[in-house]
Formats: structure tokens, C-alpha cells, sequence
């Protein structure tokens, strides 16, 4: 068992328990993905583009382009249906060749922008000049695109992060000789400015699994951190289990049965992406391979409540909730407001208990469903989850 941050001078004590990750692979029909045709070396990036609550598919390929699958079915049924010409918001996009993309919120404005890497390392930038439900992405030049510097390698796999906690998003770079570069955000939530890390700074220095590696995050053991997933040129997956903490990762390698995916062949060029498609509360596993396949893995890990006691320091309310929640935090103060997705993305954050900070925290403009809210000062952290309706 893990324990995060545990002060017996306050009401409230927390601890993370571990789950046993388990993932089982859907064929058929199971699978959303099944008998379509899209491309070769499938790079998928899941996102909730229209703010409809259902989670979206984009493809990079072989070509270049970008291909947009909406989702049209339920929140706990998945339907992908491709969409083009101007019914695809990166239509007009164009990597060259082997194309992968990544969507976050870099400038914190509400809504997901997009970089997109092709071949020969460069990463385009296109920002969302629209909103959450009606993207409109411009392509951005110079020093407009956070990422111009980037010219490593022959392709780039990004995945956005915040690795270290302190409220904006980090990237690791995969790249086709199998090294996976660390870029801090010595910027902000707002304006990012990424620092390449180098050798004990980059806590995936010295790692290879193989080449043309791909980098993928999320909570894979229900702890409360970020864990790693790795695909690759052999179509391998290999799990690194974060046995450090939110603001310090320690990413130690999981073999045997130790891994969850061990053994398990996709042939050539894994690029693995984790999204709730199915609304279940924890991050299912997609993986696309060279041959065009997109393979679905269901996340049946056993999820562990967090064990918690706060009778009166904290209340939150409602929960559910259509936009606003209500914080008090007591007399605590200086406390931080995080609210994440269940690929554990970080969505927002806010600070509270402040002179200058009111007590409540919006969410109005992100999409239904299940989100985790986390609050935590010098000396706490409380979790706990909470639903947008």
C-alpha cells in the first residue's frame, strides 16, 4: 500500500490502495474498432472534441492525414463513425508522412488544442480558436508553436502530462531510436515554455524497450499517480508502474505477470492510447499497430475505494452537480483544486481558501460524467469523485 501524504494532526487521513491491473482484450463486435479499414501505422489520440460527453477518436497514419472517427453511440457504448471534408475539424492538416497527434489544453482556455508530430521530428501546433463544443483549429508558426524547437529523431510520439503536479502539462517525446525525451513546462498553464531534462532529471533516462517507442500515461493501478505504457517496432507493451509519487515519479519496469500486457503480440509498431470509453470510472486500453489494426484492451481492474474521513474540515456539495461545486475547506487554507478525467488528465485547477479566491469551483464547461476532484495543501490530499450532469 502506498501512503500518499498522511498528517495525524488534522480530521483528514488518506491512503491510495493498490489494485492489480487487468485488462481483457474485446474481439468482435466487443471491439468498436472491428472490421474497419483506416490506415497503416494507426497512431490514435482520444478526446471528447465536441463536448457531447462521449470520447472521439483522431488517427494519425502513414499518409500524413488526420482521420476523425466521432462517436455516436452512447456513454457506455462506443459507435466510431468517420467524418471528412469539413466535418473534420484537422481536415486540412498535413504531417507529410506518419502523422501522430496529441490534444491537450496548453493555453488553459477551456478547450483542446492539438499537436500534431509527422516525419522528420517536426511538431505543428494548431490551436482551438473556438471552444469545447465547436473546435476551429488555427495552425500556429514560429514562436507561436511551443514545440518549433523539436527536431530529434525521425517521427514524434507525444503525451502530455503533468508529471510533477504543480498545474500545467509536461510532454515526453518517443522517438524512432526508442529514446523517450522529458520536456518540462518551466512556463505555466497559460503560456508554456517546455525545457528539454536531461540524464537524472528525465525520470525515463536510460530506458529502451525498443525503437519507434511510444509513450502512454495514466492511472493503470488505481494509486493515484501516473503510471507508463510503452509500445514499440516489436508491437510489445511494457509497463512501468510509478512506485514514486505525484511530484516525483519513479517509474520502475513490470515484467512477467508483474505486467498486465505481458506476452501479448500486435504485431509491428504498438502506439498505445487510454480513454473511458465505456464510462465505467477507469481508462480502457487502445493500440494501434503498422497493419491498420486498432486493438481494444477493457480495463477490469478491481477499483479501490480510497479510504477517507472527513466529518467536518471539508464538505463539497452538490455532487452531482450541473457546473458549480461548493468548497469549504474550513480553516484550512491555501489549498489546491485540481480536477482530472478518468485517463487521469488534468482538466483545471483553482485556488482556494484564499482572501482573493472565492470557494467554488466551476466545471460548467466540461463534459458529463465522471471526473476526480482532488484538493491538497503543505500538508493533505483528499480525493474523491465527482459527477457533472
Amino acid at each position: 500500500m502506498k501512503k500518499i501524504i498522511l498528517t495525524l494532526s488534522l480530521v483528514i487521513s488518506i491512503a491510495f490502495l493498490n489494485a492489480q491491473p487487468f485488462f481483457e482484450q474485446q474481439f468482435g463486435n466487443l471491439n468498436p474498432f472491428n472490421g474497419l479499414i483506416i490506415g497503416d501505422y494507426l497512431s490514435p489520440a482520444f478526446v471528447d472534441i465536441d463536448n457531447d460527453g462521449l470520447q472521439d477518436v483522431f488517427f494519425g497514419e502513414s499518409g500524413g492525414n488526420i482521420l476523425f472517427y466521432k462517436n455516436t453511440g452512447t456513454t457506455n457504448h462506443p459507435i466510431f463513425e468517420q467524418k471528412t471534408g469539413e466535418a473534420n475539424p484537422l481536415d486540412s492538416a498535413d504531417a507529410i508522412a506518419y502523422s501522430s497527434i496529441a490534444f491537450v489544453d496548453i493555453d488553459n482556455d477551456g478547450d483542446f488544442d492539438a499537436f500534431i508530430g509527422s516525419v522528420w521530428a517536426v511538431i505543428q501546433f494548431y490551436e482551438n480558436i473556438g471552444d469545447a463544443s465547436n473546435p476551429v483549429f488555427a495552425r500556429r508558426y514560429g514562436n507561436e508553436n511551443p514545440l518549433v524547437h523539436y527536431e530529434i529523431g525521425w517521427e514524434a510520439k507525444m503525451s502530455f502530462v503533468d508529471i510533477d503536479n504543480d498545474g500545467d502539462f509536461d510532454v515526453f517525446i518517443g522517438d524512432d531510436y526508442g529514446v523517450v525525451r522529458f520536456y518540462l513546462n518551466e512556463g505555466n498553464s497559460v503560456s508554456p515554455v517546455f525545457v528539454e531534462q536531461t540524464e537524472a532529471l528525465n525520470p525515463l533516462t536510460g530506458i529502451y524497450v525498443g525503437d519507434f517507442v511510444t509513450p502512454a500515461f495514466a492511472d493503470i493501478d488505481n494509486d493515484g499517480d501516473f503510471d507508463l505504457l510503452l509500445g514499440e517496432d516489436s508491437g510489445a507493451l511494457h509497463y512501468y508502474e510509478n512506485e514514486g509519487t505525484v511530484f516525483v515519479p519513479d517509474f520502475v519496469p513490470k515484467t512477467g505477470l508483474e505486467n498486465p500486457f505481458n506476452g501479448i503480440d500486435l504485431g509491428t509498431e504498438s502506439k498505445p492510447a487510454f480513454a473511458d470509453v465505456d464510462n465505467d470510472g477507469d481508462a480502457d486500453l487502445f493500440i494501434g499497430n503498422e497493419d491498420g489494426q486498432m486493438f481494444y484492451f477493457k480495463n477490469m481492474t478491481i477499483q479501490t475505494a480510497l479510504s477517507s474521513f472527513a466529518p467536518e474540515a471539508i464538505s463539497i456539495f452538490p455532487n452531482p452537480t450541473n457546473g458549480v461545486i461548493q468548497i469549504n475547506t474550513g480553516s484550512m487554507k491555501n489549498v489546491k483544486a485540481s480536477i482530472f478525467d478518468t485517463a487521469g488528465n488534468l482538466l483545471l485547477t483553482h485556488e482556494i481558501g484564499t482572501a482573493e479566491s472565492a470557494d467554488h469551483l466551476s466545471i460548467s464547461h466540461l463534459p458529463a460524467g465522471m471526473h476526480f476532484l482532488v484538493l491538497e495543501s503543505k500538508d493533505f490530499i483528499y480525493q474523491l469523485k465527482v459527477v457533472k450532469i
